[in-house]
């Protein structure tokens, strides 16, 4: 009996308390104010997130990205929390959406800038293997791939997009990488020079004629066959052709 009376007195001081708050279903008194008690992690939470876009918006290094991202990240844990039957749960949704989409562009600016920073590290890279390539006495087939290596660091940095933190550091580098190919052709073409005027010329000589010394061929002169003697007494007997009377 006791008991029951106890339960029944402690639970019309807590109807009491209610009633003597004066505040709607989903409010509670705070510092003397009917409010919503998720009111101020909501617009804590907010705070949080609004500076983080604005960080991430405006960022000068990948650090700022990484900062708005951690920021954000937690101002999203915070807004999750709040229950959906809270009064501000409406506000919290929007805002949630709205976060979402910022989370998604700002990991992929993160990707975009460490992608466009390591082609710059690998084309400095490549640039150093060229230039050890490049100094002191060389040979043509050493220039030439020399040359190659240049060829390929610029390339790298043609690939950094024009939006990157690092465009302008990359500019800067692929004019210095033209001046070394330049150096490199000019060097190319006066080795190609040199090795043409110390090349013998061709000069063309006739051929060597030994003369023999001519021998002259006697003519024969043509002897007429012996007339044969005429018997004159033949050719009154016979007048054979060979009498001339």
């Amino acid at each position: 009996m006791a008991i029951a009376v106890v339960i029944l007195f402690g639970s019309a001081i807590a109807g009491y308390t209610v009633i003597a708050q004066g505040c709607e279903a989903g409010l509670a008194k705070i510092d003397g104010q009917c409010l919503d008690p998720f009111l101020q992690p909501y617009k804590q939470a907010t705070k949080q997130g609004d500076e983080a876009i604005l960080l991430a918006k405006n960022y000068r290094s990948i650090l700022d990205l990484e900062k708005a991202q951690l920021s954000l990240n937690d101002a999203i844990r915070q807004l999750k929390m709040i229950p959906a039957d809270a009064l501000v749960y409406s506000e919290t949704a929007t805002k949630l959406a709205e976060y979402q989409k910022n989370k998604t562009a700002i990991i992929n600016s993160l990707e975009s800038e460490k992608l466009a920073l390591e082609k710059l590290e690998k084309a400095v890279k490549t640039a150093s293997e060229a230039k050890s390539q490049t100094s002191g006495d060389r040979t043509t087939s050493e220039l030439q791939l020399a040359k190659e290596k240049w060829l390929t660091a610029k390339a790298t940095l043609s690939a950094i997009k024009s939006s990157s933190l690092v465009v302008a550091q990359a500019e800067e580098y692929r004019t210095n990488y033209d001046l070394e190919i330049k150096d490199i052709e000019l060097r190319l073409a006066a080795m190609a020079k040199s090795a043409r005027s110390a090349r013998p010329r061709n000069v063309y000589q006739a051929p060597k004629t030994t003369h023999k010394p001519v021998r002259k061929v006697r003519k024969k002169k043509y002897s007429s066959p012996p007339k044969k003697a005429i018997n004159a007494d033949a050719c009154a007997i016979k007048q054979t052709s060979n009498c001339l009377f």
